[in-house]
């Protein structure tokens, strides 16, 4: 045998286990979902004990651990579904399933490392039922359950619930959505019963065309498996005991036009509201619960269901919330479902007496804008009208130069050339840190420039991108560092000669944590559901038989060489 036969069998030894271990396909294995069911960590309400996984509602799924398998497949059955899958707590990658498919979870493994994959039913339950049927891994690859969750969280609500209208495009990300962003702060497994258009007791049904009805609401959809799977059969509620529920409810409830129609009052809405508490305190009496309301457009009744949900017992709460209105049609965009998990977050630390995982950021600084004093010729500060999409009904109209700012040092206080809001704000931070400002804003034209300052130093330019008519969106964030103390923040109204821009608000974030979280104890060692892998020590031992005929044809070759 010649040198070139002698290297190419070398090298055929070398890579062939390898190759063949990841590809050949008789060497993967199927787990039904009835396997499944011991061998994963199931998040969300179980729609049976048998037969495919039920991942009906929204945020639902399933999470485990791999070792041993270079990759993962999956197998759902789904009409419509949309998944997030997250490994090893990296970014989501989102997938859309069509009927009865197969799609690939985790590609490009380490062989040698154990990975986490969760998976998420990132969309609707309406309309987008989905189920696991199987997994396929490489024959001998590990799997585990995921360690236990230091909390338990139960939540119900509409369509910010769900993350519908998240961004500009209109997408839906339950990923995304707060339940999942303030579950994640407190190491907390959580089941999430939210449907877009729903109210407590009368909403916009979206299986009747959008229409306005007072029957299969949320206090009823509550107690159900998965409502839009089969709306009869009632979830036992014994099976997951939540240390805390939130019922983010009110925002379809008490628009005006619907009121209008039903002759709903505030009082018949609150006795509902004391009902469905009545039900949640009989099933779980030791929870603590906890309304949020205001978020959207619809938020006239604050001081009305705070008083009344504050007095029905001592472990009952209620937290009202900023307009966030960033995403598409006044729902909170990703940032903002930030900003909302934080303010309920540093509620259950005050009120209930839970300490999150992560870091603690103190809940961000709002200013209305018509509540600021005002330089310059011909502003607007008031607008009353109830119907209007922006925070607190009222807004500053007017803000256009009357002269374009060409050069920053333009811009006079005392002048009338020059239109600026002024807001003197504290700094409540425990220490000096790191902060990000942002405008609520409406600009129907052109994107826009404007510029700002912190007492009366340099004047910084930011751009106010156009939002259409009638929405307010928040101008791109900016990092500014500060002391603990009082500031003089100023902002300009747009550098070019027009009025058609609206300042509605000011959002100051603190983003130094208020308190240091404590990571969760370390991952255990996973259930092994199937032998060691066998595949690994295959290659590792071809690999090194392989480098020893390697190494020993280079020694006869160079034999041959130095004898010739």
């Amino acid at each position: 045998m010649n040198f070139f036969s002698l290297l190419g069998l070398s090298l055929c030894c070398f890579f062939a286990p390898t190759v063949h271990a990841g590809a050949a396909e008789d060497e993967f294995i199927t787990y039904n979902a009835d396997e499944l069911r011991n061998m994963i960590t199931l998040r969300g309400r179980e729609f049976q004990d048998t037969g495919d996984i039920v991942m009906d509602w929204s945020g639902s799924g399933f999470e485990f651990t791999i070792e041993g398998s270079l990759v993962v497949d999956a197998s759902f059955d789904s009409p419509s579904g949309k998944i997030a899958v997250v490994v090893d707590d990296g970014e989501p990658q989102r997938i859309f399933i069509r009927g009865a498919a197969k799609t690939t979870l985790a590609s490009g493994l380490s062989l040698g490392k154990t990975h986490t994959i969760k998976v998420y039913k990132d969309n609707e339950a309406g309309g987008a039922l989905c189920a696991l049927t199987s997994l396929t891994v490489e024959e001998g690859a590990k799997i585990g359950k995921t360690r236990a969750k230091t909390h338990r969280f139960d939540f119900v609500g509409d369509s910010i619930t769900c993350g519908n209208q998240i961004d500009h495009d209109k997408n839906i990300s339950a990923y995304g959505a707060f339940p999942r962003v303030l579950s994640d702060m407190f190491d907390a497994d959580y089941h999430c019963v939210s449907v877009s258009g729903r109210g407590l007791m009368e909403g916009y049904n979206s299986e009747v065309g959008w229409g306005a009805r007072q029957t299969d609401e949320l206090k009823d959809l509550y107690f159900t498996s998965s409502f839009f799977r089969d709306k009869n059969k009632q979830y036992d509620l014994s099976r997951y005991e939540p240390e805390v529920i939130f019922a983010n409810v009110g925002n379809n409830d008490l628009g005006r036009d619907i009121m209008n129609l039903f002759g709903t009052t505030i009082d018949s809405y609150l006795e509902e509201v004391g009902k469905f508490h009545q039900k949640l305190r009989a099933a779980y009496p030791n929870a603590y619960i906890l309304f949020t309301y205001g978020a959207y457009q619809n938020r006239w009744y604050e001081k009305e269901y705070r008083e009344y949900v504050e007095a029905l017992d001592e472990r009952t709460g209620f937290e009202y919330l900023p307009f966030y209105s960033d995403g598409a049609d006044n729902h909170p965009s990703y940032h903002q479902h930030q900003l909302f998990a934080t303010r309920v977050a540093n509620h259950l630390y005050e009120k209930a007496g839970l300490k999150p995982v992560t870091d603690l950021r103190f809940k961000e600084h709002r200013y209305e804008a018509e509540k600021c004093e005002r330089f310059g010729f011909d502003t607007n500060p008031i607008n009353a009208d109830e119907n209007i999409n922006c925070s607190d009904w009222h807004y500053v109209m007017n803000m256009g130069s009357k002269m374009p700012i060409g050069d920053p040092k333009d811009i006079s206080l005392t002048g009338e050339n020059v239109k600026v809001l002024y807001q003197e704000v504290e700094i409540r931070a425990e220490e000096e840190g790191e902060f990000e400002f942002t405008v609520g804003y409406q600009n129907p034209g052109t994107e826009k420039e404007a510029y700002h300052c912190i007492d009366e130093e340099e004047w910084v330019k930011f751009s106010l991108p156009m939002t259409g008519s009638g929405v307010t969106y928040e101008s791109p964030r900016v990092k500014i560092h500060l002391s603990k103390g009082y500031y003089d923040l100023y902002f300009t109204g747009p550098t070019s000669v027009t009025n058609d821009v609206r300042y509605d608000y000011i959002s100051l974030e603190p983003l130094t944590p208020r308190l240091k979280g404590e990571a969760p104890a370390p991952e255990e060692k996973p259930q092994e559901n199937e032998k060691p892998n066998a595949v690994l020590p295959v290659i590792l031992g071809a690999s090194f038989g392989a480098g020893i005929l390697l190494f020993a044809a280079a020694g006869f070759f160079l034999f041959r060489r130095k004898k010739a």
